[in-house]
């Protein structure tokens, strides 16, 4: 299966937030739910794409710490549960989209996360997708009044990025080593 990766900027967003520590990545529908019900009290739609960012960095062993975020272009009272701050900008990130089926996605990261060794690159920070079509159900629904579409998309569509570095230049396959500088 081939993967098409971009390597860009990300620039910084403000945004509302919730984050917490859960055992298990279905918990993340209950913090969407939250920020939902919060920015529907206040009046407040996403101003552009939903944001989840991944901390655990692929080590869950005591918990996975997750935050949901979507952008906002109006102000909004913080609360003891929701943030309001600039979600930093990314340098330089690899990006790829994952398209169908949500359960996919792990296959999705895998795919990045060998396509950046063998390119040379290192992750420097915590994942992000970007929710950028998704399906939303009936009113009850956390992301149907966090959805920006007017009617329910047919199609998943989430980019993940991961903020990288540059290891070295040229494309390395299996374990050779670099040649050695003559100088």
């Amino acid at each position: 299966m081939a993967i098409h990766v971009e390597i860009k900027a990300v620039p910084a967003v403000r945004v509302a937030s919730i984050s917490e520590k859960v055992t298990d990545y279905g918990a993340q529908e209950g913090l969407w739910r939250e920020l939902s019900e919060y920015l529907k009290a206040h009046g407040v739609r996403p101003s552009g794409p939903l944001v989840g960012v991944d901390y655990s960095e692929g080590s869950i062993e005591d918990g996975i710490r997750l935050e949901v975020t979507a952008p906002i272009d109006v102000d909004l009272p913080e609360s003891n549960r929701v943030r309001v701050y600039d979600l930093p900008e990314l340098e330089l990130a690899a990006s790829t989209l994952h398209t169908g089926d949500p359960d996919g996605l792990g296959g999705a990261y895998r795919m990045l996360m060998f396509w950046l060794r063998d390119n040379g690159y290192r992750i420097t920070g915590p994942s992000r997708e970007i929710y950028l079509n998704y399906p939303v159900g009936g009113e009850d629904d956390p992301l149907a009044y966090l959805s920006r579409a007017t009617v329910a998309p047919t199609g998943f569509v989430m980019e993940v990025l991961f903020p990288v570095e540059k290891l070295w230049a040229a494309r390395r396959v299996g374990f050779e080593p670099e040649p050695e500088d003559p100088a």
